[in-house]
C-alpha cells in the first residue's frame, strides 16, 4: 500500500525545480529490502538493477568499476546529530566520461603530431 503513494510521499507531492523519474519496482524493493553492500564503511545498496556485487555482502562499485570510473558524494548540509550517527555517500558510475576525455585525448595526441608533422 504505501509503495502506491511513493512518489508522492517521497517527493512531498511536486514543487521541485528539476522533473522527478519514478523508482522502478526493482529499485523501491532493494530499498525496503535489508542493505548488506558494504563498501569501506559504508552498507547500502546498487540502484542500477543490472549492477550485482559478487557476494552478498561485497561491493558493486568497487567490482563493477576501476577507481577512475567512480565518483563520490555526500552531503554537505547535515546537523551535528545527523554527522556522527548517520552517513549518506552516494557512488555515482563515471565510464561515459572516462571514454569521452579518452576519446578527445586521443584526437588530441593524432592532431599534435599531425602538426608537428606538417611543421618539421
Amino acid at each position: 500500500q504505501e509503495s502506491d503513494n511513493w512518489d508522492d510521499l517521497y517527493t512531498g507531492g511536486g514543487g521541485w525545480d528539476e522533473t522527478i523519474v519514478p523508482l522502478s519496482e526493482a529499485v523501491r524493493e532493494r530499498m525496503q529490502s535489508p542493505w548488506t553492500e558494504v563498501c569501506s564503511s559504508h552498507v547500502g545498496f546498487a540502484v542500477q538493477p543490472e549492477v550485482q556485487a559478487l557476494t552478498p555482502t561485497g561491493c558493486s562499485t568497487t567490482q563493477e568499476l576501476r577507481c577512475s570510473e567512480r565518483e563520490f558524494v555526500t552531503p554537505m548540509f547535515l546537523s551535528e546529530k545527523e554527522g556522527t550517527e548517520f552517513s549518506l555517500l552516494f557512488t555515482f558510475d563515471s565510464r561515459s566520461e572516462t571514454t569521452l576525455e579518452a576519446g578527445l585525448n586521443i584526437m588530441q595526441t593524432i592532431f599534435i603530431c599531425f602538426a608537428v608533422g606538417l611543421g618539421a
